[in-house]
This record gives structure tokens, sequence and C-alpha cells, in this order.
């Protein structure tokens, strides 16, 4: 095996191959004003066609207002959602009851981009009456607070419930 490092002003790379027509580089570039280093990975096997994946880097995730649903509102912390760089769809979930449902109520929709790629159920428990609540993430971006002890039996506001979410996008 044989390894290589090379660097230049502009960035340099780490190379290892046993035959120099199929080797592996691992590519950085420094940072410039407004960017992170960049990271690259890429794989020859015949020397001249490469595949080249992109390695995280430490910008931060935007982050969104979760839009939520009639008879929610935001309490006390933050109710937003974003995505991470290895598509980790994160989701923090603040909010208290401003009407009575029974048994399921949809809590916020997820646009487009943000959405599950599967259907995935996470426990949370209402503060004020201590009743145990499951959300539900439907990989058509609803998320719904479905009653997991008591079914039939009202929630009533100012019930209220945190919880965090993480999915797969």
């Amino acid at each position: 095996m044989y390894a290589s490092i090379i660097g230049i002003k502009s960035g340099g790379f780490f190379e290892v191959y046993n035959d120099y027509a199929c080797r592996t580089q691992l590519t950085i570039a420094p940072p410039t004003k407004g960017t992170f280093v960049t990271a690259r990975l890429g794989q020859t096997f015949d020397g001249e066609q490469w595949e080249v994946a992109e390695i995280a880097t430490r910008i931060s995730p935007e982050r969104h207002e979760l839009p939520l649903a009639e008879g929610w509102e935001r309490f006390d912390a933050a109710c937003q959602y974003y995505k991470t760089q290895e598509n980790l769809i994160v989701i923090n979930i603040a909010v208290r009851a401003t009407k009575s449902f029974v048994n399921s109520a949809a809590i916020a929709t997820l646009p487009e981009g943000f959405r599950p790629t599967s259907y995935t159920e996470s426990p949370a428990m209402f503060k004020g009456s201590q009743r145990m609540v499951t959300i539900l993430a439907n990989t058509d971006g609803t998320l719904v607070a479905e009653m997991s002890d008591h079914y039939d039996v009202a929630v009533n506001p100012p019930d209220y419930f945190f919880a965090t979410l993480v999915l797969t996008g």
C-alpha cells in the first residue's frame, strides 16, 4: 500500500492506493470568507472515472418555526424543525392545547423536503394532566398527537407537552 500527502495554498489531499489506477483521495479545501472547511472523498477504479462524495461540514442548519395546526399554540420554548447535513429531521415541539380534543389531533404539517421517509411514533406526556401521548410522524408530513392512555377522555386547555423527534429524511 502506498500513501501520499499533497498540500498547496488552495488545499490539499491525502491519497492511498495499491495500484495507482485504483486509489482513494481525501481532499480538503481551506475556509474562505463566510465558509467553513470543505472536504470530499473521491475514489477511482480505473484512474480516469472518479466517484466523489461531499463530507459533512460544520455549517449549522437553518431552523424554521413549526407551522402549528388550529388548536395549538407555542409554549415556553422553541417550536421548530430543521434538517441536518446527515439528512436527519429534528423537530422540537413545545405546545399547549387551545381547544379540547378526544383521542387525537393534528399538531402541524411539515413542508416538502422536511418529511420523514417512514412512519414513526414517539412518546411524550402532557405535563398538566400527566397523560401519555404518542406523537405520530407520517410520511405526508403530518404530526399527530394520539392519546396513549384513557382513550375517549378529552384533553383540555391549557394542557401542554414538550417533545423532540429525530426522523430520517
